[in-house]
């Protein structure tokens, strides 16, 4: 009989849960967002997302501000701020999600399905009405709820497909390692490239073409050619120049936040280690997702204040470009030390491997080859 895990290892094991939760929860309501976009003329909705005037991300969002600031969200800050809802409790909803899932591994049976069932019941349902954020359910259309639970399903699939490629099938046995600090630097990268698209992708592309990360003989091997390096460097260049113009497209605009999420999954692969690539890519798409929507409600709030985007926006890409630069030279060490400590334990074997030999052949228990 196996003996129960200390408190300190499911502790971790709780926090790696609730963490690689976290992050597939982001990831499905980006999800659940484009199979909404995708399905709503066939359905027209009209239940707590649609039928009102205001969603119930938007009037959710506006409680909140009116109770920190006492005045409401700006009319063309309420998108973004229904959007920060929506993502927030979608990333809440999954940490809560890979924490159960954690001790009480039947409740990731039917591929998400029930999650995403039990979530439609739960938040649109329940929580929104008795909330005052929507009608009562039975005042709206089968249609209407058939579409609700559509959408959450599609969330709960692509939450426990995110969930499990990170922390491994439910069976107790099959479990692959998420240490903390390998989480935290694909997410850290991924909220700086939710900042800027091409600054991640050219700074991790630096350091492979001068050798500071080794990717030779893998898929991503291409970011250490020169020539991408410095296809990416300008690319990061011209971005800081648009990025400062008038009429320069929001970063929370379909296109421009699938870029973001695809340059935060190259680099964040790019520092992983070589069998946690596909984890890391996945993390840093999330990271992509809270930095783009964080990041646009702080520099809308910093250039309202300032009555000037400028500074903000100059300002905003000095701290992405210390940050990545900061996260890549410490994944890139951290790399470095691991390769150093494999070839010495390599190098250990071998000389004990080479001493069990030696000694065999003097007791006569393994005869010198002739």
């Amino acid at each position: 009989m196996a003996a129960n895990p200390l408190p300190a290892t499911r502790l971790a094991d709780d926090m790696r849960g609730a963490a690689g939760g976290l992050a597939a929860g982001l990831a499905a309501s980006w999800a659940m967002d484009q199979f909404q976009n995708a399905v709503i003329p066939l359905f027209q909705p009209s239940g707590p997302q649609h039928g009102d005037k205001t969603p119930a991300p938007e009037k959710a969002a506006n409680a909140v501000a009116r109770l920190v600031s006492g005045h409401d969200v700006g009319r063309k800050d309420r998108p973004a701020a229904g959007s920060a809802v929506h993502y927030l409790v979608g990333g809440l909803t999954g940490a809560a999600y890979g924490l159960v899932a954690e001790r009480y591994r039947p409740a990731t049976k039917g591929v998400g399905v029930l999650f995403g069932l039990a979530s439609a019941t739960l938040i649109d349902q329940l929580a929104v009405p008795l909330t005052g954020l929507a009608r009562p359910p039975w005042q709206y259309t089968l249609r209407t709820h058939v579409y609700a639970y559509l959408s959450h399903m599609v969330f709960g699939m692509a939450t426990e497909a995110v969930r499990r490629s990170l922390r491994g099938k439910a069976d107790g046995q099959d479990y692959t390692p998420l240490p903390l600090e390998e989480a935290a630097l694909p997410f850290a990268l991924g909220m700086a490239n939710g900042q800027r698209t091409m600054t991640p992708p050219a700074i991790t592309s630096l350091a492979a073409a001068t050798g500071a990360l080794k990717l030779e003989g893998s898929r991503l091997a291409f970011m250490g050619h020169p020539l991408t390096a410095a296809l990416f460097v300008v690319g990061a260049a011209a971005e800081y120049y648009v990025d400062v113009q008038p009429g320069t497209p929001d970063r929370t605009d379909p296109m421009a936040l699938g870029g973001r999420m695809a340059g935060a999954a190259l680099s964040a692969a790019a520092i992983a280690r070589p069998d946690g690539r596909r984890q890391a890519a996945l993390i840093g798409a999330a990271g992509a997702i809270a930095g783009t929507f964080i990041g646009y409600r702080v520099r809308a709030f910093a250039s309202r204040a300032l009555g000037r985007d400028l500074p903000v926006g100059v300002a905003e890409d000095v701290l992405c470009l210390a940050g990545t630069v900061a996260i890549t030279g410490f994944a890139a060490m951290k790399r470095r030390r691991e390769a150093r400590q494999k070839r010495l334990e390599a190098a250990k074997a071998a000389r004990l491997t080479s001493s069990a030999r030696l000694q065999a052949q003097r007791t006569g228990q393994l005869q010198p080859a002739h």
